[in-house]
């Protein structure tokens, strides 16, 4: 009996790791990206652009979308 309870318990923990993860994964392109964008360099593409936060939201959420859609591929998703 407590070998089931142990398994239950690393069950679960397993579950919570991988949900885990699964975030990290999915918001580490946008971290990059906001990364790039928030140094203070010259010459960063976009800067001068009146449109230049606008595309750096769209590649940040272009990047997160482009991750689920891999991982959704790789077969991250299934239970």
């Amino acid at each position: 009996m407590q070998e089931e309870v142990t398994f239950a318990v690393a069950e679960e923990t397993n579950r919570h790791l991988h949900f885990l993860s699964v975030v990290t994964a999915l918001f580490l392109p946008a971290t990059l990206v906001t990364g790039v964008f928030g140094m203070n360099v010259k010459g960063l593409p976009l800067l001068e652009s009146s449109g230049g936060f606008i595309w750096a939201v769209a590649l940040m959420v272009g990047s997160v979308l482009g991750v689920y859609v891999l991982l959704r591929w790789f077969g991250v998703f299934k239970n």
